[in-house]
């Protein structure tokens, strides 16, 4: 057995003479600790817990990556996206080949699969009410509420300008979809049933008659007859409504106008009948639009949806969100949710800082819809990116196209409340000021130009700074 040398008889500190051998020593070994310490604290910031877990312990297991080029192992990849240098896929990894990913500077960010894979994972759309809100709230039938509050006018209509819609698909034989008898819809997509090549259904659709359109509905209803849901019409009627605040002719009735009846509308169907969509049925859409923004010329995309962020890091779709507006120059509008105003609550991709999120007023009253989510109390002095909302829109009481698929309601128009209607609104009214911008300026706008525009023209709750609340206030149209 061996035994300690009594305190006394120990040299505690090293003879002075041998501190020139010990003390490179000291510092080389805290040079190690530190590599790594750096490289665990790298490894454990990319991956979630569980999955950093399954890779010390060399446990296979499912995955999401987020990396360039390429990773330093073996896997099996179940999907993949590819956005310019990015790539996102889902994986089934040996305990070995996920610590060389974890490993790996080309990764960005990795998951592990919880009770649910995303393939099944729902994101639900936010609780908008269908019908007349609440006795709150008084509404008037006898004028567009939507387009009084945010000017809509004849002279800047979006023209030129298309706008992209992920969503619950639309009901694209509807009246208020033509204009001089042709389809303002350029394409629809979708993105819930992938074809032999493994790309996505898509038609374009622009220029259709109403016959032409009624003749591919027909298509639609005969071929989904044994599948779960529609290929492209709307069953649910979230959509439908969206679309037609945006862009909706009122030739059904022309009091009911959307705010940019001239913009033209690309509809992608990611979300089902019953106003679900996985993660990979975003990433679906997010692919697609990436991949034919230019050709379509899509400036702007409205997301009446969201889910609430599930770490602190970004996720999958929120990267790809990133790209989009990076790459593709678009300009990303989304739905703050319907959490009754507690504080935190504003959803993903609404809370990334490059999207502008968007809150709900009553646009009977102009005052904050009560259901209307807000974001963190952070004081002036940080980057307005933190700051959410963005901006709040028409989301009370919003009459704009009804699906004549849906269940709800009957006739041409119906009443929506939520934050999934306010979102169209604003998106709708930066259609306008894209008009208006690059014909006036003779370039295309920043989301500066959108932001200084709405604090000197929109409706500014807070004049001292962008808040949690209002974030910069309520945009409008520009005036003639």
């Amino acid at each position: 057995m061996k035994y300690f040398k009594p305190l006394d008889k120990q040299r505690a500190i090293p003879p002075l003479k041998h501190i020139g051998y010990i003390l490179p020593l000291v510092v080389f070994t805290t040079l190690l600790y530190t590599i790594h310490s750096a490289q665990y604290l790298n490894e454990i910031s990319k991956a979630d817990p569980a999955l950093y877990q399954f890779a010390m312990e060399g446990k296979d297991a499912y995955a999401t990556v987020v990396y360039r080029d390429y990773l330093p192992a073996s896997f099996e990849i179940l999907r993949e996206w590819k956005f310019g240098d990015i790539k996102i896929a889902y994986i089934y990894a040996s305990g070995e080949d996920l610590k060389s990913i974890l490993e790996s500077e080309n990764l960005i960010y990795a998951y592990s699969w919880t009770e649910y894979s995303p393939f099944e994972a729902k994101i639900a759309l936010p609780p908008h009410k269908i019908g007349a809100s609440s006795s709150y709230y008084t509404y008037d039938l006898s004028y567009d509420a939507k387009r009084r509050w945010h000017g809509a006018n004849q002279f800047w209509t979006g023209k030129g300008v298309t706008v992209a819609v992920i969503d619950t698909g639309i009901d694209y034989t509807h009246p208020d979809f033509f204009y001089n008898g042709k389809s303002i819809i350029r394409v629809l997509v979708s993105a819930l049933y992938l074809n032999s090549t493994g790309g996505l259904y898509y038609v374009e659709t622009e220029g259709y008659t109403p016959e032409q359109m009624k003749s591919l509905a027909q298509w639609d209803l005969s071929v989904t007859r044994t599948l779960p849901n529609r290929v492209y019409l709307d069953a649910n009627g979230h959509g439908t409504h969206v679309a037609g605040i945006i862009a909706g002719q009122g030739n059904a009735k022309s009091l009911y106008t959307g705010i940019a009846p001239g913009a033209r509308i690309v509809m992608i169907k990611a979300f089902t009948d019953e106003g679900y969509a996985t993660e990979e049925t975003i990433l679906n859409a997010l692919q697609w639009l990436y991949d034919n923004a230019e050709k379509y010329n899509i400036k702007v995309l409205s997301c009446s949806f969201g889910s609430a962020p599930q770490s602190t890091k970004p996720s999958p779709t929120d990267i790809a969100f990133q790209k989009l507006i990076e790459d593709r120059k678009i300009f990303v509008f989304a739905a703050a949710g319907n959490a009754y105003a507690l504080l935190g609550t504003v959803l993903s991709p609404a809370k990334e800082g490059a999207v502008f999120a968007v809150g709900a007023i009553d646009p009977y009253s102009g005052k904050l819809a009560v259901f209307s989510s807000i974001g963190e109390p952070y004081p002036p002095v940080v980057p307005s990116e933190w700051i959410k909302p963005d901006f709040v829109g028409a989301g009370v009481n919003v009459i704009s196209t009804r699906s004549q698929f849906m269940s709800e309601g009957s006739g041409y128009y119906i009443l929506m409340s939520g934050t999934s209607m306010a979102c169209p609104s604003v998106a709708a009214v930066f259609a306008c000021f894209y008009e208006y911008f690059t014909e006036t300026k003779n370039r295309p706008p920043t989301a500066e130009d959108f932001v200084l525009f709405t604090r000197n023209y929109g409706v500014v709750y807070n004049p001292l700074w962008k808040d949690f609340v209002t974030g910069y206030g309520s945009p409008k149209v520009p005036a003639s």
